[in-house]
Protein backbone atom coordinates (compact mmCIF):
# COMPACT_ATOMS: atom_id res chain seq x y z
CA UNK A 1 0.00 0.00 0.00
CA UNK A 2 1.12 3.44 -0.74
CA UNK A 3 1.65 5.88 1.72
CA UNK A 4 -0.96 8.53 -0.08
CA UNK A 5 -3.81 5.18 -0.35
CA UNK A 6 -2.84 4.36 3.51
CA UNK A 7 -3.12 8.21 4.52
CA UNK A 8 -6.74 8.20 2.22
CA UNK A 9 -7.91 4.89 4.02
CA UNK A 10 -6.97 6.34 7.66
CA UNK A 11 -8.80 9.63 7.40
CA UNK A 12 -11.65 7.57 6.13
CA UNK A 13 -11.48 5.51 8.98
CA UNK A 14 -11.26 8.16 11.77
CA UNK A 15 -13.56 10.75 10.49
CA UNK A 16 -16.07 8.88 8.12
CA UNK A 17 -15.75 10.49 4.88
CA UNK A 18 -13.05 10.65 2.22
CA UNK A 19 -10.57 13.44 2.52
CA UNK A 20 -11.53 16.58 0.16
CA UNK A 21 -7.32 17.20 -0.12
CA UNK A 22 -4.04 15.68 0.93
CA UNK A 23 -0.99 17.45 0.40
CA UNK A 24 2.51 16.97 1.24
CA UNK A 25 6.21 18.23 1.64
CA UNK A 26 9.52 17.19 1.91
CA UNK A 27 12.13 16.80 4.79
CA UNK A 28 15.44 18.69 4.30
CA UNK A 29 19.12 18.27 5.69
CA UNK A 30 20.86 21.49 6.68
CA UNK A 31 23.64 20.99 4.39
CA UNK A 32 25.91 24.47 4.32
CA UNK A 33 26.00 27.14 6.16
CA UNK A 34 24.09 25.92 9.65
CA UNK A 35 23.09 28.29 12.30
CA UNK A 36 22.94 31.42 9.53
CA UNK A 37 19.25 31.58 8.39
CA UNK A 38 17.90 33.93 11.00
CA UNK A 39 21.42 35.86 10.32
CA UNK A 40 19.92 36.68 7.55
CA UNK A 41 23.08 35.05 5.61
CA UNK A 42 22.40 32.94 2.87
CA UNK A 43 21.96 28.94 3.42
CA UNK A 44 22.22 25.92 0.95
CA UNK A 45 19.61 23.02 2.20
CA UNK A 46 18.93 19.40 0.71
CA UNK A 47 15.30 18.65 0.56
CA UNK A 48 14.76 14.79 1.46
CA UNK A 49 12.41 11.84 -0.07
CA UNK A 50 10.69 11.94 3.09
CA UNK A 51 7.98 13.63 3.11
CA UNK A 52 4.68 14.82 5.80
CA UNK A 53 1.09 14.32 4.45
CA UNK A 54 -1.85 16.34 5.36
CA UNK A 55 -5.28 14.90 4.85
CA UNK A 56 -8.12 17.48 5.33
CA UNK A 57 -12.24 17.55 4.95
CA UNK A 58 -14.57 19.84 6.01
CA UNK A 59 -16.68 18.54 9.59
CA UNK A 60 -20.08 19.60 10.88
CA UNK A 61 -18.83 19.93 14.49
CA UNK A 62 -15.66 20.96 15.98
CA UNK A 63 -12.16 21.34 14.41
CA UNK A 64 -10.01 17.91 14.67
CA UNK A 65 -6.92 16.56 14.49
CA UNK A 66 -5.36 13.22 14.67
CA UNK A 67 -1.66 12.39 14.56
CA UNK A 68 -1.29 8.91 13.59
CA UNK A 69 2.32 8.73 14.36
CA UNK A 70 1.50 10.26 17.62
CA UNK A 71 -1.33 7.70 18.56
CA UNK A 72 1.01 4.81 16.97
CA UNK A 73 3.69 5.73 20.08
CA UNK A 74 0.71 5.87 22.45
CA UNK A 75 1.15 9.59 23.24
CA UNK A 76 -1.92 12.22 22.89
CA UNK A 77 -2.45 12.34 19.33
CA UNK A 78 -5.59 13.99 19.45
CA UNK A 79 -6.50 18.15 19.56
CA UNK A 80 -10.09 19.54 19.04
CA UNK A 81 -10.90 22.95 18.96
CA UNK A 82 -13.72 25.32 17.27
CA UNK A 83 -12.55 27.23 14.50
CA UNK A 84 -14.61 30.13 15.72
CA UNK A 85 -12.63 30.14 19.19
CA UNK A 86 -8.98 29.47 17.53
CA UNK A 87 -6.14 30.25 20.05
CA UNK A 88 -2.66 28.89 21.00
CA UNK A 89 -2.15 26.10 23.60
CA UNK A 90 0.27 27.05 26.08
CA UNK A 91 2.80 24.73 25.94
CA UNK A 92 4.45 23.00 22.69
CA UNK A 93 1.53 20.37 21.54
CA UNK A 94 1.38 19.30 18.39
CA UNK A 95 -1.93 20.51 17.60
CA UNK A 96 -0.21 23.98 18.22
CA UNK A 97 1.53 24.21 14.71
CA UNK A 98 -2.02 23.29 12.62
CA UNK A 99 -3.64 26.27 15.16
CA UNK A 100 -1.19 28.86 14.11
CA UNK A 101 -1.36 27.59 10.56
CA UNK A 102 -5.44 28.34 10.64
CA UNK A 103 -4.57 31.83 12.39
CA UNK A 104 -2.34 33.12 9.66
CA UNK A 105 -4.84 32.30 7.23
CA UNK A 106 -7.94 33.76 9.35
CA UNK A 107 -5.42 36.98 9.92
CA UNK A 108 -3.84 37.48 6.57
CA UNK A 109 -6.18 36.17 4.54
CA UNK A 110 -9.00 37.15 6.13
CA UNK A 111 -10.42 33.63 5.21
CA UNK A 112 -13.91 32.25 6.57
CA UNK A 113 -12.65 28.36 7.58
CA UNK A 114 -14.80 26.18 8.30
CA UNK A 115 -14.33 23.42 10.98
CA UNK A 116 -12.13 21.10 9.73
CA UNK A 117 -10.85 17.05 9.78
CA UNK A 118 -7.48 17.13 9.84
CA UNK A 119 -4.74 13.56 9.47
CA UNK A 120 -1.10 13.75 9.96
CA UNK A 121 1.05 11.50 8.81
CA UNK A 122 4.73 11.62 8.48
CA UNK A 123 7.64 9.77 7.24
CA UNK A 124 9.88 12.70 8.73
CA UNK A 125 11.15 11.72 12.47
CA UNK A 126 10.56 14.33 14.65
CA UNK A 127 13.21 15.90 17.01
CA UNK A 128 15.79 14.44 14.50
CA UNK A 129 17.31 18.08 12.51
CA UNK A 130 15.10 16.93 9.25
CA UNK A 131 12.90 20.00 9.42
CA UNK A 132 9.23 17.68 10.45
CA UNK A 133 7.58 20.69 12.06
CA UNK A 134 8.25 23.17 9.13
CA UNK A 135 7.21 20.17 6.49
CA UNK A 136 4.47 19.66 8.66
CA UNK A 137 3.30 24.03 8.17
CA UNK A 138 3.86 24.19 4.70
CA UNK A 139 2.04 20.87 4.17
CA UNK A 140 -1.13 22.27 5.91
CA UNK A 141 -0.75 25.84 3.79
CA UNK A 142 -0.92 23.61 1.09
CA UNK A 143 -3.63 21.65 1.49
CA UNK A 144 -6.11 24.85 3.08
CA UNK A 145 -4.90 26.33 0.06
CA UNK A 146 -6.42 24.14 -2.37
CA UNK A 147 -9.23 23.31 -0.27
CA UNK A 148 -10.10 27.02 -0.72
CA UNK A 149 -8.40 28.13 -4.35
CA UNK A 150 -6.42 30.90 -3.37
CA UNK A 151 -3.57 29.95 -5.60
CA UNK A 152 -0.76 30.41 -3.67
CA UNK A 153 3.10 29.81 -5.02
CA UNK A 154 5.99 27.84 -3.62
CA UNK A 155 7.71 31.23 -2.21
CA UNK A 156 4.17 32.70 -0.59
CA UNK A 157 3.58 29.15 0.86
CA UNK A 158 7.12 29.31 1.81
CA UNK A 159 6.99 32.56 3.55
CA UNK A 160 4.01 32.34 5.22
CA UNK A 161 4.93 28.99 6.74
CA UNK A 162 7.94 31.02 7.97
CA UNK A 163 5.31 33.90 9.74
CA UNK A 164 3.11 31.16 11.27
CA UNK A 165 6.82 29.25 12.62
CA UNK A 166 8.22 32.49 13.66
CA UNK A 167 5.63 35.24 14.30
CA UNK A 168 2.61 33.36 15.07
CA UNK A 169 4.38 30.43 17.06
CA UNK A 170 7.15 32.82 18.61
CA UNK A 171 9.81 30.49 17.71
CA UNK A 172 12.81 31.94 16.70
CA UNK A 173 13.75 30.47 13.49
CA UNK A 174 15.30 31.24 10.21
CA UNK A 175 13.46 30.41 6.65
CA UNK A 176 15.75 27.28 6.03
CA UNK A 177 12.95 25.37 6.73
CA UNK A 178 10.36 26.11 5.10
CA UNK A 179 11.69 27.56 1.81
CA UNK A 180 13.76 24.07 1.60
CA UNK A 181 10.10 21.89 1.95
CA UNK A 182 8.15 24.29 -0.65
CA UNK A 183 10.75 23.86 -3.15
CA UNK A 184 12.86 21.29 -3.24
CA UNK A 185 16.08 20.31 -4.41
CA UNK A 186 19.33 21.09 -3.74
CA UNK A 187 18.53 24.94 -2.58
CA UNK A 188 20.63 28.30 -2.05
CA UNK A 189 18.50 30.49 0.02
CA UNK A 190 19.41 34.08 -0.02
CA UNK A 191 17.04 34.45 3.69
CA UNK A 192 17.35 38.86 3.61
CA UNK A 193 13.95 39.74 2.17
CA UNK A 194 13.00 39.69 -0.46
CA UNK A 195 14.39 36.08 -0.33
CA UNK A 196 16.09 34.19 -3.55
CA UNK A 197 16.06 30.76 -4.20
CA UNK A 198 18.57 29.26 -6.42
CA UNK A 199 18.98 25.62 -7.42
CA UNK A 200 21.86 23.66 -7.81
CA UNK A 201 22.98 21.42 -9.43
CA UNK A 202 22.28 17.48 -7.52
CA UNK A 203 26.14 15.80 -6.31
CA UNK A 204 26.79 12.60 -7.56
CA UNK A 205 27.70 11.18 -4.18
CA UNK A 206 24.52 9.53 -1.85
CA UNK A 207 23.94 10.83 1.88
CA UNK A 208 23.32 8.68 4.63
CA UNK A 209 20.91 10.79 7.50
CA UNK A 210 22.06 8.95 11.09
CA UNK A 211 19.52 9.86 13.97
CA UNK A 212 21.60 10.38 17.35
CA UNK A 213 17.73 9.43 19.23
CA UNK A 214 19.30 12.59 21.02
CA UNK A 215 16.32 14.98 21.00
CA UNK A 216 16.20 18.52 21.28
CA UNK A 217 13.86 22.01 21.26
CA UNK A 218 15.31 24.46 18.44
CA UNK A 219 13.60 27.15 20.20
CA UNK A 220 15.99 25.99 23.12
CA UNK A 221 19.08 26.39 21.12
CA UNK A 222 18.05 29.44 18.59
CA UNK A 223 17.15 31.64 21.43
CA UNK A 224 20.56 30.85 23.37
CA UNK A 225 22.67 31.39 20.83
CA UNK A 226 20.94 35.14 18.96
CA UNK A 227 20.76 35.64 22.85
CA UNK A 228 24.71 35.19 22.93
CA UNK A 229 25.38 36.86 19.58
CA UNK A 230 23.42 39.87 20.33
CA UNK A 231 25.22 40.38 23.48
CA UNK A 232 28.30 39.98 21.67
CA UNK A 233 27.85 43.04 19.61
CA UNK A 234 26.51 45.16 21.56
CA UNK A 235 30.37 45.00 23.86
CA UNK A 236 31.96 45.64 20.44
CA UNK A 237 29.41 48.21 19.56
CA UNK A 238 30.11 49.71 23.06
CA UNK A 239 34.13 50.02 22.36
CA UNK A 240 35.09 53.74 21.83
CA UNK A 241 37.64 52.79 19.38
CA UNK A 242 35.45 50.73 17.12
CA UNK A 243 35.91 52.60 13.61
CA UNK A 244 32.85 54.05 12.06
CA UNK A 245 32.97 51.56 8.94
CA UNK A 246 32.82 48.82 11.42
CA UNK A 247 29.88 50.52 13.07
CA UNK A 248 28.01 51.20 10.25
CA UNK A 249 28.44 47.18 9.64
CA UNK A 250 27.75 45.73 13.20
CA UNK A 251 25.81 48.08 15.29
CA UNK A 252 22.21 46.42 14.10
CA UNK A 253 19.84 43.57 14.51
CA UNK A 254 21.64 40.15 14.08
CA UNK A 255 19.72 39.74 10.52
CA UNK A 256 20.69 43.35 9.62
CA UNK A 257 24.60 43.48 10.38
CA UNK A 258 26.46 43.14 7.09
CA UNK A 259 28.29 40.06 7.93
CA UNK A 260 30.05 39.65 4.27
CA UNK A 261 31.44 43.05 4.74
CA UNK A 262 33.40 41.99 7.76
CA UNK A 263 37.20 40.85 7.56
CA UNK A 264 38.61 38.79 10.87
CA UNK A 265 41.77 39.85 10.22
CA UNK A 266 40.55 43.62 11.30
CA UNK A 267 38.07 42.70 13.16
CA UNK A 268 40.71 40.43 15.99
CA UNK A 269 41.80 43.53 17.30
CA UNK A 270 38.29 44.12 18.98
CA UNK A 271 37.70 40.30 19.17
CA UNK A 272 39.84 39.78 21.97
CA UNK A 273 38.18 41.52 24.28
CA UNK A 274 35.00 39.70 24.26
CA UNK A 275 34.84 36.23 26.61
CA UNK A 276 35.55 33.60 24.40
CA UNK A 277 32.20 31.98 23.90
CA UNK A 278 30.48 35.34 22.56
CA UNK A 279 33.96 35.51 20.41
CA UNK A 280 33.26 33.02 19.07
CA UNK A 281 30.24 33.24 18.14
CA UNK A 282 31.16 36.20 15.77
CA UNK A 283 34.14 34.42 14.33
CA UNK A 284 31.82 30.86 13.69
CA UNK A 285 29.70 33.03 11.37
CA UNK A 286 31.98 34.83 9.11
CA UNK A 287 33.87 31.26 8.43
CA UNK A 288 30.79 29.52 8.03
CA UNK A 289 29.89 32.01 5.75
CA UNK A 290 32.93 32.32 3.77
CA UNK A 291 33.68 28.40 3.42
CA UNK A 292 30.16 28.04 1.74
CA UNK A 293 30.74 30.81 -0.82
CA UNK A 294 33.56 28.52 -1.61
CA UNK A 295 31.50 25.34 -1.68
CA UNK A 296 28.94 26.77 -3.78
CA UNK A 297 31.62 27.28 -6.52
CA UNK A 298 32.77 24.02 -6.01
CA UNK A 299 28.57 22.54 -6.43
CA UNK A 300 28.52 24.64 -9.89
CA UNK A 301 31.56 23.30 -11.30
CA UNK A 302 33.65 25.87 -10.59
CA UNK A 303 36.99 25.79 -10.24
CA UNK A 304 38.29 26.64 -7.21
CA UNK A 305 42.91 27.00 -6.44
CA UNK A 306 44.80 25.13 -3.23
CA UNK A 307 45.92 28.99 -2.26
CA UNK A 308 41.85 29.91 -1.98
CA UNK A 309 41.33 26.83 -0.10
CA UNK A 310 44.08 27.21 2.26
CA UNK A 311 42.62 31.08 2.99
CA UNK A 312 39.42 30.30 3.44
CA UNK A 313 40.16 26.48 5.45
CA UNK A 314 43.40 27.76 6.93
CA UNK A 315 47.07 25.92 6.34
CA UNK A 316 46.23 23.64 9.38
CA UNK A 317 43.20 22.22 8.83
CA UNK A 318 43.89 22.17 4.83
CA UNK A 319 46.85 20.82 5.51
CA UNK A 320 45.25 17.75 7.66
CA UNK A 321 42.17 16.55 5.72
CA UNK A 322 42.73 17.71 2.26
CA UNK A 323 42.95 14.61 0.15
CA UNK A 324 42.09 15.45 -3.97
CA UNK A 325 40.42 17.90 -6.24
CA UNK A 326 37.57 15.43 -6.74
CA UNK A 327 34.27 16.63 -6.15
CA UNK A 328 32.94 14.53 -3.47
CA UNK A 329 36.41 15.44 -1.77
CA UNK A 330 36.00 18.86 -1.79
CA UNK A 331 32.76 18.65 -0.50
CA UNK A 332 33.18 16.08 2.53
CA UNK A 333 36.12 18.60 3.21
CA UNK A 334 33.65 21.84 3.61
CA UNK A 335 31.24 19.28 5.51
CA UNK A 336 33.82 18.72 7.67
CA UNK A 337 35.05 22.21 8.50
CA UNK A 338 31.59 23.27 8.87
CA UNK A 339 31.32 20.62 11.63
CA UNK A 340 34.09 21.42 13.43
CA UNK A 341 32.88 25.10 13.64
CA UNK A 342 29.52 23.99 15.04
CA UNK A 343 31.44 21.52 17.68
CA UNK A 344 34.15 24.44 18.62
CA UNK A 345 32.83 27.98 18.13
CA UNK A 346 28.90 27.40 18.74
CA UNK A 347 28.74 24.31 20.75
CA UNK A 348 26.18 22.74 19.47
CA UNK A 349 27.84 19.56 18.96
CA UNK A 350 27.34 16.26 21.72
CA UNK A 351 29.63 14.00 22.85
CA UNK A 352 27.79 10.79 21.19
CA UNK A 353 27.47 12.84 18.09
CA UNK A 354 31.48 13.30 18.19
CA UNK A 355 31.14 9.27 18.62
CA UNK A 356 29.07 8.81 15.88
CA UNK A 357 30.98 11.16 13.92
CA UNK A 358 34.38 9.66 13.93
CA UNK A 359 33.34 6.26 13.71
CA UNK A 360 31.45 7.06 9.91
CA UNK A 361 34.34 8.72 8.69
CA UNK A 362 36.34 5.88 10.03
CA UNK A 363 33.99 3.88 7.51
CA UNK A 364 35.13 5.86 4.53
CA UNK A 365 32.29 8.95 4.51
CA UNK A 366 34.07 11.79 2.98
CA UNK A 367 32.29 13.98 4.98
CA UNK A 368 29.93 13.77 8.21
CA UNK A 369 28.21 16.83 9.87
CA UNK A 370 25.38 17.68 12.38
CA UNK A 371 22.39 18.76 10.19
CA UNK A 372 19.78 21.08 12.31
CA UNK A 373 20.26 23.14 15.94
CA UNK A 374 22.35 20.53 17.37
CA UNK A 375 23.01 19.22 21.01
CA UNK A 376 21.34 15.70 19.04
CA UNK A 377 19.34 15.62 16.07
CA UNK A 378 20.82 14.11 13.38
CA UNK A 379 24.02 13.71 11.21
CA UNK A 380 24.63 13.64 7.38
CA UNK A 381 26.78 11.98 5.45
CA UNK A 382 28.61 11.90 2.09
CA UNK A 383 29.50 8.79 0.41
CA UNK A 384 30.12 7.88 -3.38
CA UNK A 385 27.76 5.26 -4.24
CA UNK A 386 24.72 3.28 -2.90
CA UNK A 387 26.71 0.16 -1.59
CA UNK A 388 29.36 1.88 -0.08
CA UNK A 389 26.08 3.88 2.05
CA UNK A 390 24.79 0.75 3.05
CA UNK A 391 27.69 -0.86 4.70
CA UNK A 392 28.44 2.63 6.36
CA UNK A 393 24.66 2.48 7.88
CA UNK A 394 24.82 -1.31 8.22
CA UNK A 395 27.89 -1.15 10.70
CA UNK A 396 26.82 2.23 12.25
CA UNK A 397 23.36 0.28 12.81
CA UNK A 398 24.61 -2.46 14.49
CA UNK A 399 28.05 -1.05 16.68
CA UNK A 400 26.08 2.03 17.71
CA UNK A 401 22.45 1.13 18.34
CA UNK A 402 21.12 3.80 16.24
CA UNK A 403 19.00 4.38 12.77
CA UNK A 404 19.67 5.76 9.86
CA UNK A 405 18.66 5.95 6.04
CA UNK A 406 19.98 6.27 2.82
CA UNK A 407 18.08 9.21 1.19
CA UNK A 408 18.32 10.74 -2.34
CA UNK A 409 17.58 14.27 -2.95
CA UNK A 410 13.55 15.17 -3.36
CA UNK A 411 13.32 17.63 -6.26
CA UNK A 412 10.17 18.24 -5.52
CA UNK A 413 9.19 20.64 -3.15
CA UNK A 414 5.22 20.88 -1.61
CA UNK A 415 2.58 19.44 -4.28
CA UNK A 416 -1.27 18.24 -3.88
CA UNK A 417 -1.66 14.83 -4.14
CA UNK A 418 -4.96 14.10 -4.12
CA UNK A 419 -8.28 16.23 -4.63
CA UNK A 420 -11.64 15.10 -4.09
CA UNK A 421 -13.68 15.50 -7.45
Amino acid sequence: MSTLQRVFEEHYKLFGKKPYVIASAPGRIDFLNTHQDYKGLPVVSVAVNMRTYIALSESEGKSHIISLNLMHEGLPYIDVFSINNLNLLPSDFFGNYLRATLLLFKEKYKLRINDLNILIYSEIPIGAGLASSAALIVSSIKAIDELYGLGLKQHEIAEDAYIAEHEVLGIPCGRLDQYASAIGGVLIIKTKPPVITEKLPIPNGLFLVIDSGIRHKTINIHSIRQKELKEALEMLCSMQELGEGLKQSLCKGIDEVEWEKLDLRILNKYLYKLPENLRNRIVFTIKMNESTKLAIRVLRGKTVSINELIKVLGDEYFRQYYKSHNMLDLIGLFMNYQHILLRDYYEVSHPFIEEIRNYVLKLGAYGVKLSGAGLGGSLIALTSNYWEAENILKQVKLVKKVRGWIIRVEEEGVRTEYVLK
